[in-house]
């Protein structure tokens, strides 16, 4: 199942999508205005997901990242995987699998230059799933080899988060 870039003619797959993550209480990805879809393309961003069958599984988006620096990039933006999906694939957006592997190489080939950030809400309250990926983030970070770079807490978009930079050198080396 490829990777594609999505793009507006992706409306109904994107719109059907949001409909499946309102119904798992997704609040973030509950509709199109809520995932900032359209914003998000009109500032520069842009999104990759995983289709099968003209269903949408998964999504991830990029935008800009003033608030870092002029050549930052937040990756992973929005991103949601259906339960049945993520199933088959652990470890989708911190690149440790085959299909976040792809996710990540979409974000180098789209974002070529700059810097590429992750964030992660760190509030010890956010919604289990959030918190157990902010954990993972924190281990994977710590690891002797890792390719993902702590880079302190702050404030971005009214929300304590956790700002993780991808270190493009390391990860090229992981892939050797």
């Amino acid at each position: 199942m490829p990777l594609i870039r999505l793009t507006p003619a992706h409306t109904a797959a994107v719109h059907n999508f949001c409909g499946e993550c309102r119904d798992l209480g997704w609040a973030n990805n509950s509709t199109i205005r809520h995932m900032k879809f359209f914003e998000n393309l009109e500032r520069g961003g842009g999104w990759f997901g995983f289709m099968e069958s003209g269903r949408l599984l998964s999504v991830a988006g990029h935008h800009p990242l003033p608030e870092v620096h002029t050549d930052a990039h937040r990756i992973f933006y929005r991103s949601a995987t259906l339960p049945e999906f993520r199933r088959r694939d652990k470890g989708l957006h911190r690149g440790n699998g085959p299909r976040g592997r792809e996710y990540i190489e979409a974000f180098f080939r789209a974002l070529p230059l700059g810097e590429l950030y992750i964030t992660t809400n760190c509030e010890p309250n956010a919604h289990v799933d959030i918190t157990r990926y902010h954990r993972a983030m924190q281990i994977q970070a710590r690891m002797r080899d890792s390719y993902i770079v702590y880079e302190g807490d702050r404030i971005l978009y009214d929300t304590q988060q956790s700002l993780w930079r991808i270190d493009r050198d390391r990860y090229g080396e992981m892939l050797i």
